[in-house]
Formats: C-alpha cells, structure tokens, sequence
C-alpha cells in the first residue's frame, strides 16, 4: 500500500510539472546528404535518436515507401497533398543520449522549380510529426496513468472488500463471545447447583443409612423372637 501511495505521488508531481502547454519548435538547419550540405527543417525532441529514428521512418511511410542507408531515410515517390511526386525527400536523425534532433528536407537541384513550395510542406510536416510524437509520448505517459489508476482502484477494491469480511469476522466473533459468556455464567449457576445436590444427596445418604441400620435391628429382633418360639 506504501508503494502505492509513493507511485501516485511521483505521478502527481509529473502531472503538476508536465501540465503547462508544450510549443512545438521548428527551426531551419542544414544536413550533410549525397556529400553535399542539405537545407531543411528540424525539431529538438527529448528521446534517444533510437526511437526517434522510428518514429520518423514510421512517420515518413505515411508519403510513401521508405528506404533506410546509413542512418537516411528517404521517401522516393513521396505523396503530399495527394499530389504523387517521383523526386525524394529525406529524413535523419542525429543526438545522443535523452536528446536528439529529427530533420527532414528535399535537395533543390532535383525539385528545381517545386523547391520552395515544398519546403514550405517540409516544414509543415517537421511540425506536425514533433506534434504527433510529443502527443504519442503524452498518449503513453497517459495509459501508464490509467494502468496506476487501475491498480489503485483495484487496491481500494480489495481493501473494501477486506473491510467487509473484517466486519462479518467481527460480527461473529462478538455473537460467539456473547454466547461464550452467557454459557460460562450457565455453567456456575449449573456448578453450584450441582454442589447443593451432592450435599443433599451425602446427608439423604446418611439419613437412608441410619434407617437401613434401625430396620436392620427390628428384623434381628424379630428374629430372635422367631428362635424362642418352642
């Protein structure tokens, strides 16, 4: 019970602390892609570049089939806008450790004069996939709530539940206790009663005796008349 309390106070504090409004940042960097310095967008996430490299490739197969080489993802035949181009766009992550940057951008010698409109797009889906992966991390942080509600409710279940058969135990233990109390008090009543009767059976006893004896002597007597008698 202890733990649990522990639990839903360590939570509590992450909501306190994670509950202010989070502002998706998108920022202008450049990425080294085909040797040549590459202009695009990124956003800072806090995870490691592991599953943020997920994410970003599971994110990048929503414009079509990716294809992962030494840490690029592109997308050949990307669909945007429901328009399906044949020239790639790229995705990277760099970072270590709990911080790290996903990036993503075309290369403007293949998207000639699309290029600039499709920056624009690029950016508006490096802000949507920060979103979409902040709102997953919420989304987890979220169903690990729920499972710690669960179990306190589960707990507080139990424990009810405890209380009720405490209760029905305790209940019973008073009945019989009475019961015990009311047959002990029967019990003296019945040992005094007893000792009355063995008082008054020993002095019956003494009394039937003295007659046995004072009838034994009149058929003695009767029967030394008998012996005389010629």
């Amino acid at each position: 019970m202890i733990q649990v309390k522990g639990f839903v106070i360590l939570l509590a504090m992450g909501v306190i602390f994670s509950s202010q409004a989070q502002i998706i940042e998108v920022k202008k960097e450049k990425e080294r892609i085909k040797d040549s310095n590459t202009e695009g967008y990124a956003v800072d996430i806090e995870t490691s570049a592991e599953d943020l490299t997920t994410a970003l490739n599971r994110f990048l197969k929503n414009y079509g089939k990716t294809k992962q080489t030494d840490g690029l993802i592109s997308v050949a035949e990307p669909i945007i806008n429901g328009a399906t181009y044949t020239t790639p766009i790229y995705g990277k992550v760099t970072g270590k450790g709990k911080n790290a940057q996903a990036w993503m951008g075309i290369k403007k010698d293949e998207w000639g004069d699309d290029a600039e409109d499709m920056n624009k797009e690029i950016e508006k889906m490096v802000k949507a996939f920060g979103v979409s992966f902040h709102r997953g991390k919420i989304q987890d942080q979220i169903d690990e709530s729920n499972q710690a509600l669960n179990a306190v409710e589960r707990q507080q279940q139990r424990l009810l539940t405890q209380n009720k058969e405490l209760l029905i135990k305790l209940e019973n233990n008073q009945r019989e206790k009475l019961q015990l109390e009311k047959a002990v008090e029967a019990n003296k009543l019945e040992f005094e009663i007893l000792k009355m009767r063995i008082e008054l059976n020993k002095t019956s006893q003494d009394s039937v005796a003295l007659a046995g004896d004072k009838i034994r002597k009149v058929i003695e007597a009767h029967k030394e008349k008998q012996r005389k008698v010629n």
